[in-house]
């Protein structure tokens, strides 16, 4: 069973900065940001990605549905880069044939691929 707790840890310090357990959905996570100072999270049941600043003070960033226009996804309908470009982050919902790539900060879909 998957879990919908996110725990972000300073490892060079050894504690726990952020966790993230208000949402239902299980989330699929990467990070973006040319210092991956961005944790970037996909909720495949709700089809939400959130976007956190990870610093000195974590904060949530940015927060938009994602869509494919082509069918209604369940849990696990999402496939997400583990790497990132950038803030650009690529995702893909299963069902489709293409891949999406969207900036994580402003949730603005940059490129489709088809």
């Amino acid at each position: 069973m998957a879990s919908n707790e996110i725990i972000v840890w300073h490892i060079r310090r050894g504690e726990q900065i952020l966790t993230i357990d208000q949402y239902i959905d299980p989330p699929l996570i990467s990070t973006a940001g040319e210092d991956n100072q961005y944790l970037v999270a996909f909720f495949s049941g709700s089809n939400i990605m959130r976007t956190w600043q990870i610093g000195q003070e974590c904060k949530l960033v940015k927060e938009f549905a994602i869509v494919s226009g082509r069918s209604i996804h369940k849990d696990e309908s999402i496939c997400v880069s583990q790497r990132s470009n950038g803030n650009k982050v690529l995702y893909a919902f299963r069902s489709d044939n293409h891949a999406f790539v969207s900036d994580a900060t402003t949730g603005h879909r940059v490129s489709l691929s088809g």
